[in-house]
């Protein structure tokens, strides 16, 4: 599934996220450090350019290993659009808290 960066998921779902504290570490073997982000929350992780929202965990080695990184729908390919992220995009919703 390919994320539109809508910030969606980062607010309005009850996720599993790395414990802010423990982004900085170089390499997180498979103890990575959780925490549980309820819904409605923004994740400590967001930030946003304008109306997309930007992870500041995508690009650490072990973000394959948290379970945002294995957040999907069913799609046939993993180039498919977030249903979700089109639908907000398309309607022009804003999603922020503030």
């Amino acid at each position: 599934m390919k994320c539109l960066r809508c910030g969606h998921c980062c607010i309005h779902y009850d996720v599993i996220i790395v414990k802010p504290e423990h982004v900085d570490l170089p390499n997180l073997n498979s103890q990575v450090p959780l925490m549980h982000k309820e819904s409605g929350k923004e994740c400590p992780h967001l930030s946003w350019d304008g109306d997309t929202a930007i992870c500041g965990v995508h690009d650490k080695t072990w973000y394959k290993k948290t379970p945002c990184f294995n957040h999907v729908q069913i799609e046939r390919s993993i180039d498919n659009p977030c249903r979700l992220g089109e639908y907000i995009r398309k309607q022009g919703k804003k999603i922020r808290l503030s």
